[in-house]
């Protein structure tokens, strides 16, 4: 893993994934994973093992920028009462 000082020597501090560990989640059909310092939560299918050397990979996933989204109440607003409805 970099370090912060490595990364902006190298000009890689967009590379978040690289500069910490993430908290992971998983629900049997996703995988959440939560980087604080970054402020980015990722959503990806399932992690998988590749056929040729057993080698396992991240599955696709798509980041979410929770400052950005903090910089918009009525976005947020509604992605949480996305989120609250799924508990019925």
């Amino acid at each position: 893993m970099l370090t912060y000082k490595e990364a902006e020597y190298n000009n890689q501090t967009a590379k978040y994934w690289l500069l910490e560990d993430p908290e992971i989640m998983e629900t049997g059909k996703n995988v959440l994973r939560y980087y604080p310092k970054a402020q980015r939560l990722v959503i990806h299918l399932p992690d998988y093992q590749i056929a040729y050397g057993g080698q396992k990979r991240v599955g696709k996933g798509v980041g979410l920028n929770l400052e950005a989204l903090a910089e918009s109440p009525d976005v947020l607003d509604r992605v949480l009462e996305i989120l609250n409805g799924i508990r019925g």
